[in-house]
């Protein structure tokens, strides 16, 4: 009960040090869910198709247009697009980057001391638990699939890496060794800074 216990401290306490929850007002206010699935097709994108396709004369030519060019192709590399956009390690850890991205904004939800922290606690959680990772990979999907890329929908991803985040922070403040204290300090530090650009 105690490990429990410590973990959901642990995890709380990040929680409540994260750009995301002083950022949630903020998001549940300005963005709602409004699906944008990738088998819908606008006209815009048909009419795309349509034109490529005229630019074929051959009967070759045409029969690989159609091919290369069609509802599924597109539907497709809009899954891919949304995908990307939905771990894009900034959206995460990072703020403002010179990508400029209209789908989404640039706000990080993570500090990004907490990055390496990440990588040990999948590191810890992969070979010993199964459905965090199944969760997370069908919520992604779910979302790319369903055209859901603003912040509403990656602030949801957030708080499940938080999991792995929070086994690792707990591990290392168990520790006591000086990597201890340089991530508090680092943590403090750098959540100090974010707050005092965008209280």
């Amino acid at each position: 009960m105690t490990k429990t216990l410590n973990f959901f401290i642990a995890a709380t306490i990040l929680f409540l040090l994260s750009p995301l929850f002083w950022q949630l007002p903020e998001i549940l206010k300005e963005e709602s869910l409004s699906p944008n699935p990738v088998w819908q097709v606008s006209q815009a994108e048909t009419a795309n198709i349509n034109r490529i396709r005229g630019w074929h004369q051959t009967k070759l030519e045409k029969a690989i247009a159609k091919i290369a060019w069609n509802r599924p192709v597109i539907a497709g590399e809009k899954l891919i697009k949304n995908l990307n956009l939905l771990l894009d390690p900034n959206l995460f850890f990072f703020g403002e980057h010179p990508r400029e991205r209209l789908e989404v904004q640039s706000r990080e939800k993570l500090l990004a001391t907490n990055l390496p922290l990440l990588l040990w606690g999948l590191y810890l959680l992969l070979p010993v638990n199964k459905k965090w990772p199944l969760i997370f990979i069908s919520l992604t999907l779910l979302f790319a699939v369903l055209g859901l890329t603003n912040n509403l929908a990656t602030s949801v991803l957030t708080i499940l890496l938080l999991y792995p985040i929070s086994i690792a922070a707990l591990k290392l403040i168990q520790a006591k060794s000086i990597w201890t204290y340089a991530w508090v300090f680092l943590s403090l530090f750098e959540f100090i800074y974010w707050f005092s650009n965008h209280a």
